[in-house]
C-alpha cells in the first residue's frame, strides 16, 4: 500500500515541492493524508515531498496545519506564501 500512496502523491500535479515541517513524523501522519504527500523523518522535523499544480492551494494548506515549516524547494510556493502574507498585512 505504501507504493500506491507514493504513486498517488506523485501524480496529482506538475510542480514538485519540498518542505520541512517542524513537528514529529508521527504527529503529522495524523493530519496529512498519505495520498497527498510523502513524509519522512528529517533531523529538523519531517520532510514533506508533494506535487501540485497550484502553489497557492498548497500555501493555504500549509498555513491551516498551524505547524512551523521551511520551504526547501520551489520558488512558486515561496512566492505564493509571500503574496498571501502581503494580502493579510494589507487587510489590517
Amino acid at each position: 500500500t505504501d507504493f500506491v500512496f507514493s504513486t498517488l502523491a506523485q501524480t496529482s500535479g506538475i510542480h514538485t515541492y519540498e518542505i520541512i515541517l517542524h513537528a514529529p513524523l508521527n504527529t503529522l501522519l495524523e493530519y496529512i493524508p498519505k495520498s497527498m504527500a510523502i513524509l519522512s523523518e528529517d533531523d529538523k522535523g519531517t520532510r514533506m515531498l508533494c506535487y501540485s499544480d497550484d502553489p497557492y492551494w498548497l500555501a493555504r494548506y500549509l498555513m491551516t496545519l498551524e505547524i512551523p515549516f521551511t520551504v526547501l524547494q520551489n520558488e512558486n510556493l515561496i512566492s505564493a506564501l509571500r503574496n498571501i502574507a502581503e494580502q493579510v498585512l494589507d487587510s489590517i
